[in-house]
């Protein structure tokens, strides 16, 4: 994943993540306030129905108050004769809004009662349900003297009433009677007590008649309020408030609710949905602000560096340099690259004068030790002819060990000076392979032929087997081939005390095969002293051997081996070791 991929993937999902984080706070505040608003409200419009039904009791109670504390009353209460009654009719009570209008003297007898009959138009005696409550000490009436108002439920329906003393204008007694007010709390006066709050009133009797569906899930709750208030949410449009009505002896009556709209859910989900429009709109303006900041910023800048380190690794060139822009860390870095730039530059430069050095050097070398060779060679050819004539004349033994002494250390150094020339033609590059046909089991024998006699005085057997795959005649460099053949078994037999050195040939092998022509596996097997195999991996370097005692032991230059690797390959072949000891 490319760099501008991973950073608006990360900033994307940061972006949604805060998003997202931010929007369920900002819901949960949301709905928790207006949630609270809104219940605040219910509240408010309960406590008004409250107020209100407090209000129609404390206005029974005014109204009972203009006439129990009234002479005429009080006269008529102490002799129930006259015209009083005849003051008491239809639209006096409508006058009062109540319903019932009754007079009880000292004794508790019941001397007026008069209910308002709408249907009529008139006024008639309270109903037998009603008298029965109108007696002394009973729910209606209190003790002589006393006063009493609320709520009761009579004959299945809420009834408010007021009862005062009897007494004169001026408040004096002793008191006559007791005056009942009364009013009953019914649909009718539902509706003026919702056209006096403004609220949608329902009321809902309880005991002895069965709990309406919508209130069934609200009496719970309403009991067990402090208050006796409960709220009950049913949809998404509409929310309830209602109210417990208890008697005067504090049981539960009725239950008055008012189910409204829910026009602040409506706003508080207004409000979240313009929340998230807002939300969206800001993160794809902090995003898109964002990703082009980064893109101005970072991201083109370290795409224009990468495509110039790119441009210059492929051009090779370390005099080309970046371009450096301002002054953060990006510039820093593209100054850091410059200066590894230019320090790269005088390395190759001081690394190209060594080369050049180094192969003038070589060049040098390779022309000292040509001629050196060749300067070399021209008196020890004439020493080795002049011991070769004093080796066939008439010796005694101490001269003719002389003899071979010289000989011997002469062809030894003879060898040293061809490897050294050899060496030197291989490191310039100037060693040719010839291309001839040969027959290649006459190279074989031949080169067995001159070291036969080395074989011979160490009592070693010398023998080679040549499968009858491999072709008796092929074109290569036989010179260089017995040269490889040569240092392999003059190593087989130095370092081997009994046994056999055993040469085979066979086709095909473990060389690589990307070479035109035929593959020929030679191998030369001793029974000598074997190699450590820690000891393998420093045989084909130049001028090094297993370990120094085999130089103080056998000798040699180091140089037979490497020389021959070299060969090998030039011939499109390889060498490598093997050994079990």
């Amino acid at each position: 994943m490319t760099l501008r991929k991973r950073t608006l993937l990360f900033s994307s999902l940061t972006l949604i993540v805060l998003l997202v984080a931010i929007y369920f706070v900002a819901v949960v505040v949301f709905q928790r306030g207006f949630a609270g608003v809104e219940s605040d409200h219910v509240h408010a419009d309960i406590e008004r129905v409250r107020q209100a039904v407090n209000q129609e009791i404390d206005s029974l109670t005014a109204s009972n108050r203009d006439y129990s504390v009234w002479d005429e009353t009080y006269a008529y209460t102490l002799s129930p004769d006259g015209d009083y009654h005849e003051m008491i009719d239809f639209e006096t009570l409508s006058n009062l809004n109540v319903d019932l209008f009754a007079i009880l003297n000292r004794e508790g007898e019941l001397i007026l009662s008069t209910v308002a009959d709408p249907v009529e138009g008139d006024t008639v005696e309270a109903p037998q349900a009603l008298r029965t409550f109108l007696v002394a000490d009973s729910v209606l009436v209190p003790p002589l003297g006393q006063s009493k108002s609320g709520l009761m439920s009579i004959g299945g329906d809420l009834f408010l009433f007021a009862s005062r003393p009897i007494l004169h204008n001026d408040g004096s007694g002793p008191p006559a009677g007791t005056l009942v007010l009364g009013r009953f709390l019914d649909e009718e006066a539902t509706a003026a007590l919702s056209d006096l709050t403004n609220l949608n009133l329902r009321l809902h009797l309880l005991s002895p008649h069965p709990a309406a569906p919508e209130i069934l899930a609200v009496i719970p709750k309403i009991v067990e309020s402090p208050d006796g208030t409960a709220i009950h949410v049913y949809d998404r449009d509409a929310i309830g408030g209602y109210l417990l009505l208890r008697d005067i002896n504090d049981l539960p009556a009725a239950i008055i609710g008012v189910i409204e709209p829910r026009p602040i859910f409506a706003q508080g989900q207004a409000s979240i949905r313009y929340l998230v429009l807002g939300l969206l709109l800001l993160g794809v303006a902090i995003g898109a602000t964002t990703i082009a900041l980064q893109e101005r910023i970072v991201l083109r800048r370290v795409e224009r560096l990468s495509y110039e380190v790119n441009a210059i690794g492929e051009s090779g060139s370390a005099e080309q340099r970046v371009s450096v822009e301002g002054v953060d860390e990006l510039a820093k870095l593209a100054g850091n690259v410059n200066t590894m730039l230019a320090n790269l530059e005088s390395a190759q430069t001081q690394l190209r004068e060594a080369k050049e050095e180094a192969i003038s050097a070589n060049e040098a070398k390779s022309r000292f030790l040509a001629n050196m060779s060749h300067e070399i060679r021209t008196p020890l050819n004439a020493v080795m002819g002049m011991t070769g004539l004093l080796r066939e004349s008439e010796l005694t033994s101490d001269q003719r060990e002389c003899v071979e002494t010289i000989y011997q250390g002469s062809e030894s150094l003879l060898t040293i000076i061809s490897d050294i020339l050899d060496f030197s033609k291989i490191e310039s590059g100037k060693l040719e392979m010839e291309q001839l046909p040969f027959n290649l089991r006459t190279a074989i024998e031949l080169t067995l032929d001159i070291m036969a006699p080395r074989s011979k005085e160490k009592g070693l057997e010398l023998v080679y087997r040549m499968n009858p795959d491999v072709p008796e005649v092929i074109r290569g460099d036989s010179v260089r081939l017995r040269q490889v053949l040569l240092n392999l078994l003059s190593n087989a037999i130095k370092f081997t005390d009994s046994g056999e050195v055993l040469v085979t040939v066979h086709t095909g092998g473990r060389v690589p095969t990307d070479h035109a022509g035929l593959l020929l596996h030679f191998t030369v097997i001793d029974t000598g002293i074997g190699i450590p195999p820690d000891r393998i991996n420093r045989l084909f370097r130049s001028f090094s051997q297993v370990d120094a005692s085999t130089t103080r032991k056998y000798g040699g230059t180091g140089l037979g081996l490497a020389i021959s690797r070299r060969l090998a390959e030039l011939m499109g072949g390889e060498m490598w070791v093997e050994s079990s000891g």
